[in-house]
This record gives C-alpha cells, structure tokens and sequence, in this order.
C-alpha cells in the first residue's frame, strides 16, 4: 500500500486528472455513513506520508488510519472489515485447509477398496512367484527326468548299441531303471514303478530279472512310473533289443587312438573276433560301398562326419548271433594336435549301489536374497500397519473420551437451568449498508428551529445606530437551536424484530448527529421507560423534561384510538397537545392503511410509513411545517413504491415466497435458474431457533454476499423483514420454520451455519453462566451447525469432528429439544436436500442422506482407516510368513545331500 501511496503522489505530477490517495477508499466510507471531514483526510494523508517507509502491511496501515475517522467501538469494527475488504483481503470464513496427511486420509477413504485390492493382487502375485520359483528351483521338472535300462553284470556284446542287451538262453537277465536329472547342480531323489514286458510270452511283472530259454531277438518293453516325493511326476515306456545267443561272440574295431583324420588321409581299420569262434564274414559298409574282410581302407576328400559300419555275420544276418558296430570318423583340412585320452569310468552302477562320495544341493543365491528381501520389507511393513492402524483405534478412543466428557458436563444440568437469559450476540448494526435518502431526510431534521427567547444582535444594532445617525436603536433576534427529538417506541414484544428496526434507525440518525432521546412503552403510551428509568414516567414529566422536542411515536399508535368507539382517546389528545410538532412512524405499508389511520388518527397527528419514502415526507413536513390534507396526496404521488404486507399469511410458504420475490432486486439468475434471494435470506434464519437481530444482518451479508448483492443489506429490506408477522412477534413458529429449512439451498445453510458459529464464537465466555440457559442454548447450537458442517465435508470442516460425537449421542438419546430441526435431519425419504451426506468409495461425489443412514455409514467410514491399515498388515504378513517359509524350506533344501 504504501509503494501504491508514492506511486499515486509521483502520478499526481502528469495527470491533471489524478485524485488523491485512498481516494476511492474515502468513497466507501462516506457512503457506509462515515461524517468524512476535509480536515480528516488530510490527516490521513499526512499519517500515510509520515508512516511511509515505517508501516510494511495493509494492517499497520488501518490501525494508523482508524483513530482518525472511528468514533466509537461499532466504527473501529465497521472501518476496518471496509479497509481490509476495500484492499483485497479476505473476511470469508476459511474453515480448515486440509493437510497433506488428511487430503491423503480422505483419498484412501473413498478409494479404500480400490487400494486394498491392488495391494492384494500385489501380495498374491508375490505369493505366486514364490511357489512359482519355489517349485522351479525345488521341483523336479518331469521334461528333464531321464529314465534308463541299466544292466549291471551283464553288458551288451560287444559292438552292440547300448539300448540292446545280450545274454546267453538261460542266464539271467538283469535289468535295472535308472533316473538322472538332466539339469546341472540340482539332484533330486526318485523313485520309481516298473512293469517289465519280456517279449518272450512270459506274464508281464516288476522283476527287474529274467532267464530266456531259447536263441533270438526279443523286444524288452519296460513301463516305468517315476515319483518324487510319493507323487507320481512322469511315466514312460522304454523298448530294448536283447539278443540271446549261445554262443560268446565278439567284434573289436581297432583304428588308431584318434577318430580324426586329414582329408585324403588313408584310414586303415582292422576288425578282430574270438578267434575259436569266428564269424562267417565281416562286412564294410560306408559311403555306400560295401567291403568283405577283415580289415579296411578309406579316405575321405572333403571335410566332414562319416559313420564306418562293421559286421560280424554268424549264420545270417538276423542272427541273434550276428554283432554290429558302427564306428564314427571326423575328416578335417587341418591336422589336430593330440589330445590326451581320458581314463574312462564305468558310470553305471549297480543296482542298490550307493556313491561313497556326498553331494550337496546347490541353490541361486538370486532367490536366497529375492526371499530374504521380500522377508525384510513385508516384516516391516506388517509392522508399519499394525502401529498405524492401533494409532486410528487410540486417536479415535481418545476423541470418544473427550467428546464423552464434554456430553456428560453439557447433560448433567439438562434439567435444572438456575438462569435464563437472552443470547448475548456481539451488536452488528454497523453492517447495514446506509442508504443516502435517509441522509437527506437527518439533514431536514437537523434544520434549527427558532427559539422562544431573543438576544441583542451587537453587530446589527451597531450598523443601525450608524445609520439613524448615532441613535441608539437595539435590534433583538430571535434564538435558534438545533431541532431536538423525543422519541417513543411501542415495545409490545422485546425481540420484536421492529423495534431493532427502530432502533436501528435511531442509530442512524444520530450517526447525522440528530438529538433524540429515546424511550419505549408497552400497551399503551401513557407511561414510558428507558434503560436510565426503568421504573416508567408519564408523558407529563417527560413534556416537562422535553417541552421543545419534536415528539416522534415509533409504532402503528392505535393506542391513542379510545378502545370502544372509533375516536381519538380525549386524554392521549390533551397529553399530546403539548408537543407543538408531533408525527407518528408506523410499520403498517400505506396500502395496508384503514380508517384508523386516515380517519382517526390523521386529524388530530401526522402519521407518515416508515419506509424511506414516508421519512423523506416527515422530514419535509416538519421542516416546512405543512398541513396535514397534504401528507395522504404526497403519499399517493408515490403509491407505487409502497407494498402490502396485510392479508398475507406468511405461515403458508407460498405465500411468504410471493412476497419476498415482490422486491425488484430479489430474484437473480444463478446457473441458469432464477433464485429469490430474499427468500433465501429469510430460509437461513430457520438455521437458529430463535429470531434475532443481530443474526438476522449478519446471515443477511453471508447469503447477499454470495449473490454480489450485498448493498441491498439496508433500512429498506430490514424493515420489509420485519413485516413479516412471526418477525414482528420474535417468535418462530415450528412449521413455517421446517419449511424454510426444506426451502434452503446447501450453498446458503452452509453459509448461514457458518455465520451461526462465528457470532456464537464471538461472544466472550465470561459473558455466559454455565448454569444458564444461554449456556445450553450456545453450546447445544454450535454442536448442531458444526455437526451439520462437518457432516458436509469432514475434511474442510474437520475442526467440528468433536461436535459429530457430542450429536450422535445427543440425538441417540433423544436430547435435542428442537422439533423442527430433528424433523429436518431426519430427512428418512430423502425428500429434500441437507448438508448430511455421505462419502462413498466412488466417483460420483457424496451422497445426500438422512441423519439416520449417516451416523450408520458414519461409524464404518470412522473405523474405515483402522481396518484398512489392519487389513494391509494381514495381506503384509501373509507375505512375509511366506517369504519367510520359503527362505526356510531354501535353507533345507540347500544344507540336505542326496543319499
């Protein structure tokens, strides 16, 4: 503000047209009734140029500024809420900004479901790769189980393939199943199942031994089931040749020590048989080309694989006798370096023998670490959700202790109140916007008068003693004085909501520096009081105290009409005589005026309406002191203007909507959809039990606020308020009240609680007994509109989460004395819109409900963390007990040996 200051003043210098600074600010003032002075701008000027390089804020500013244009208390508030407005700064109420840790809160309430069940998935996923890789490290994989036929004493002839076995007629055969896993570093212990098929037409049996009784080829099929863990894992079906001879033959292929030659090379290979029985021939065959006799001679022209094949024939060919071998050479373009021959092992063993030597499992160290770290996070995790999720049931707890001793102290004196008493809200008249044709009207009344009494005019005489040549001649003036005013308000009712009107504009006149003295009288005016004589005076003493005010009766007067004829009440004419300048106010509209009014009362007392119409009027007549014939003419001139209020039941809601939406300014497009603002005004009040002035203005600038229009915040609209039968009264009738509850748009009732809590929030606490009724009353209503709050949005509102439990149980035990508020939470159909909702885990936004379905939705939503968080801590240690499982059964695997 203060760089705008200099920027204002270094303008001034360009800009013939340039104002002064604050000027638009010293606008606002003058027209919120402020009595801005030349002098007082000035001032202000000087304070801002002196406090320039001092004042670093828009609030050192105003405090700078407020001794020079603030009176009284109501000016200090009324100056700087325009202040801090004027300069941007916000008086909405702010509510509770949430938090990171509660907007996150809030997202995993609506989305709790989503977020458990992805973590689920997360969980069983891992729980699934463990078993997977379990199995996979741990379980024999059956494609890569080989089963074999193995005899252990008696081997195949010699030059024979190792699928096929030899044996002599009646010598035993004895076959063994052997299983190998073909995977490097991983032995696993089988076991398994064998039928044996002998092809000689014997019974098939699992006897691994056999005797064939006669020469020839057999087919040995064996069917083979393999088990792992006593659980079959393969089957399959071997087929063998076996060849019974009686005869021992042999064959021996002898080529060197190497099976690699040069191309073109001569490879010599010389076959050798048991030499007391040799074979009928021996046969070569390779490339094609066949050649008899013992030895052989080859070369090979290009690179490559070759398979020489020998054989010895007994007899024939299909002699079981007959051997074969086939031998295979690797013909190269280089010659190849020697390669030490490796002593070869017999690797097949016996059957039922065992390897003297231990091997131990070899496990990834990969999956060691992959289950030792899903272990350590999920362990810690399962520990993470337990704490929190015991926090949420301790924080809760904790809040239930509180809330259940605030219950216990507000219920206790339930039903012995020692004291009564009035809401003592903070005075809010200086809210009103001033309106300027009541300037005008206070500058007629301040017009000074003539005075009974002269005095000697010095300058006049003088002047006129020159001009008749030194002869003394006085000239005496009349006195004037400024026009004083005794006013009389009729207070049948004291929370009559026209009688704050009155006063109201009382206020405002002596804000124009008009003098009145004030009093109020009940039934009739004969006696009088005021808050200096409580004890009452008769008007003979008070024309005796004010003989030349300007008597002003606040109140439709028909007390002065004689009670059992249509006249004028004698007494009341002689007592009012006195007064020479007299005029009645009345709340009636002129359209609404009868013949009491313009027969019985306007003979003998000008009566004006109380509209700003009928105050400019009043003003005019006892200023220029015109004759009564002419106040109903004038009054007619502008007819227009006026409204009826009489006849209207305003109980019935369509009708109290009827005359709402009368004024002008009342209806505005909101969203495309037409809103009777005024009526919305007057819905708000239903919020509060009770009528009240001050809430009447400061809902009033909440819901005018919110429409822009908050200038219609006058003397005009507060006195067609006040109209309204059950306003006059001061009392709310239930029905009309559930009604206008039912009427109210969320937006407002949410304005107009929070307007409830700031004025309760206002009052000092020493202002209240705790044993009064006030008390009740105060605590009662700031539990029911923080409930309502919070129960809208319990994240902006979470400061009234205390209020939510202290209604609950209120409401459970049927505590809450205000009918027409219980009827509307109840709300059991749905059947209008409140500020109850609920918060399901959709898209789709809160769900408006009935108090009933909240508080039942409520008490899962308040237990939905703390069942999360246990649920995460479950799935959590679902994983690590199985993390933790595997890494176990890993470590036996890994320490057991093979047997």
């Amino acid at each position: 503000l203060v760089d705008n200051q200099k920027d204002t003043f270094t303008g001034d210098v360009q800009n013939v047209t340039a104002q002064l600074p604050f000027h638009s600010f010293f606008n606002v003032l003058k027209s919120k009734g402020f009595a801005l002075t030349t002098q007082q701008i000035i001032d202000a000027n000087k304070v801002i140029i002196f406090y320039a390089n001092r004042i670093k804020n828009e609030d050192e500013v105003c405090l700078s500024l407020l001794p020079i244009f603030a009176g009284n208390e109501n000016e200090q508030v009324l100056f700087k809420q325009l202040f801090l407005k004027h300069f941007k700064t916000s008086f909405t109420f702010t509510g509770h900004t949430p938090t990171k840790k509660e907007a996150l809160e809030k997202h995993i309430k609506k989305n709790w479901k989503k977020f458990l069940i992805m973590y689920g998935l997360v969980a069983v996923i891992l729980v699934t790769l463990i078993i997977i890789i379990y199995q996979k490290f741990t379980t024999p994989d059956p494609a890569k189980i080989t089963v074999s036929l193995k005899t252990p004493g008696i081997t195949a002839k010699t030059g024979y393939s190792t699928n096929n076995f030899s044996v002599n007629p009646n010598q035993n055969l004895e076959v063994n199943t052997v299983c190998t896993y073909k995977t490097k570093g991983k032995n696993f212990a089988f076991t398994h199942n064998t039928i044996f098929d002998w092809g000689d037409h014997s019974i098939l049996d699992n006897k691994n031994i056999h005797s064939y009784k006669t020469q020839g080829k057999y087919d040995l099929v064996a069917y083979v089931e393999v088990l792992y863990a006593n659980k079959i894992i393969k089957k399959d079906t071997l087929r063998r040749l076996v060849l019974v001879c009686s005869e021992t033959n042999s064959l021996k292929i002898d080529y060197g020590k190497t099976n690699r030659f040069l191309i073109n090379e001569v490879v010599q290979m010389q076959a050798s048989v048991d030499s007391a029985n040799p074979p009928d021939y021996i046969k070569w065959t390779s490339e094609g080309k066949d050649v008899y006799g013992s030895t052989y001679e080859t070369a090979f022209k290009t690179p490559g694989n070759y398979t020489v094949n020998c054989v010895a024939v007994y007899d024939s060919l299909n002699s079981p006798c007959t051997l074969q071998q086939n031998i295979g050479l690797v013909a190269i373009t280089a010659k190849p370096t020697e390669i030490k021959e490796l002593p070869q092992t017999d690797t097949v063993a016996k059957f039922g023998e065992q390897d003297t030597v231990t091997k131990k499992k070899t496990v990834s160290p990969f999956l060691f670490y992959l289950y030792l770290s899903l272990a350590i996070v999920f362990g810690i995790l399962t520990i993470l959700f337990t704490i929190l999720s015991e926090s949420e049931k301790t924080n809760l707890g904790n809040l239930k202790k509180t809330v259940l001793e605030k219950y216990n102290k507000l219920t206790t004196p339930f039903l012995g109140k020692k004291t009564r008493g009035a809401m003592p809200f903070r005075d809010k008249n200086y809210i009103p916007v001033h309106q300027s044709e009541i300037n005008y009207a206070a500058r007629l009344m301040r017009k000074r008068v003539n005075d009974h009494s002269k005095f000697l005019h010095i300058d006049k005489t003088i002047r006129r003693s020159i001009n008749n040549s030194g002869l003394f001649q006085p000239v005496n003036m009349p006195r004037t004085r400024q026009t004083e005013y005794l006013v009389l308000i009729d207070e049948n009712n004291s929370n009559s909501q026209l009688v704050k009107v009155y006063e109201y504009l009382i206020l405002e006149f002596k804000k124009q520096n008009i003098l009145v003295d004030k009093y109020y009288y009940r039934n009739e005016p004969r006696y009088c009081y005021s808050f200096a004589q409580p004890g009452g005076i008769s008007l003979e003493k008070l024309y005796t105290r004010h003989p030349n005010h300007i008597l002003l009766l606040f109140g439709d007067a028909h007390q002065l009409i004689y009670e059992f004829y249509p006249v004028f009440d004698k007494e009341y004419l002689v007592l009012l005589s006195h007064w020479q300048y007299k005029a009645v106010l009345t709340p009636v509209p002129y359209p609404d005026w009868g013949m009491k009014e313009k027969n019985i009362l306007m003979p003998h007392i000008p009566v004006f309406p109380l509209d700003v119409e009928g105050l400019l009027l009043m003003a005019e007549y006892l200023a220029e002191n015109e004759h009564n014939s002419d106040i109903i003419s004038r009054l007619n001139l502008h007819k227009s203007i006026f409204y009826n209020a009489a006849g209207i039941d305003f109980e019935v809601i369509e009708e109290l909507e009827k005359y709402c939406g009368n004024a002008k300014w009342a209806f505005r497009n909101v969203t495309g959809k037409p809103v009777n603002i005024l009526f919305q005004w007057i819905a708000a009040l239903a919020v509060y039990p009770k009528i009240s002035w001050e809430i009447t203005i400061a809902i009033g600038k909440a819901i005018l606020e919110k429409y822009n229009c908050v200038t219609e915040l006058n003397f005009t609209n507060l006195l067609r308020i006040a109209r309204i039968s059950w306003m006059k009264e001061g009392t709310f009738p239930d029905s009309i009240r559930f009604e206008l509850l039912k009427q109210l748009t969320t937006e407002n009732e949410k304005a107009a609680r929070e307007t409830i809590l700031m004025l309760l929030n206002e009052i000092p606490a020493k202002e209240i007994e705790e044993n009064s009724a006030a008390y009740e009353e105060k605590e009662i209503q700031q539990i029911i509109n923080g409930f309502s709050l919070y129960a809208h949005d319990p994240v902006f509102y979470a400061e009234y989460k205390q209020s939510k439990y202290i209604f609950e149980k209120l409401w459970n035990e049927k505590k809450l004395r205000d009918s027409p508020a219980s009827a509307y939470f109840k709300n059991a159909d749905t059947k209008w819109k409140t500020l109850i909702n609920t918060h399901p885990d959709d898209d789709y936004g809160p769900l408006n409900v009935g108090i009933a379905v909240y508080l039942e939705t409520n008490e899962k939503e308040e237990t939905i963390l703390s069942k999360f968080y246990s649920w995460l801590s479950l799935i959590s240690l679902f994983v690590f007990i199985s993390s933790l499982w595997a890494l176990i059964i890993l470590h036996q695997f890994k320490t057991a040996t093979d047997v």
